[in-house]
């Protein structure tokens, strides 16, 4: 009787297997070194006049502005979801979970969003959602951070 399922025979050779050794080293040394400096961050988001802003959601981004050491490899922006209670966040994510930012410098742009993550209008000056245009900066060595965000004009 012929078996249903017939195996194939692998064989490695010497430089395959040193390959394959390497590989796995490889691999395993690379995952525990990080491209970049990165600090862990924290602060709040508040109107001017330390009032919460009324959103279901406020996103906070940290765009890095000092030149990567590397000219490959640039590091990612930050993102942080801030607390509906106390406008505050203590969770920012770059590469990994909860990772905070790179060292240096950043601007940071803040939308408000709704409960399906649609822009909010009328909450946060639409100068605070660009790079360009935002007048928030911040030095991730100085955090906790206050960001306090000019009222929309009525």
């Amino acid at each position: 009787m012929a078996p249903i399922l017939q195996r194939k025979r692998e064989t490695f050779t010497m430089p395959s297997r040193h390959a394959l050794l390497a590989g796995v080293v490889l691999s395993v040394v690379g995952c525990s070194d990080r491209p970049f400096d990165m600090v862990k961050v924290e602060g709040a988001v508040l109107y001017s006049d330390g009032a919460e802003i009324p959103a279901a959601r406020i996103v906070v981004t940290f765009h890095p502005q000092d030149a990567p050491a590397n000219e490959r490899r640039h590091p990612r922006p930050g993102q942080a979801v801030v607390r509906q209670s106390g406008g505050l966040f203590d969770v920012v994510t770059s590469h990994e979970y909860a990772d905070g930012i790179v060292a240096g410098r950043h601007k940071v742009t803040v939308v408000a969003q709704d409960e399906d993550w649609r822009p909010a209008r009328g909450l946060i000056p639409a100068k605070y959602a660009s790079v360009a245009t935002t007048p928030l900066s911040v030095d991730a060595s100085d955090s906790p951070f206050k960001l306090l965000i000019s009222r929309p004009a009525p």
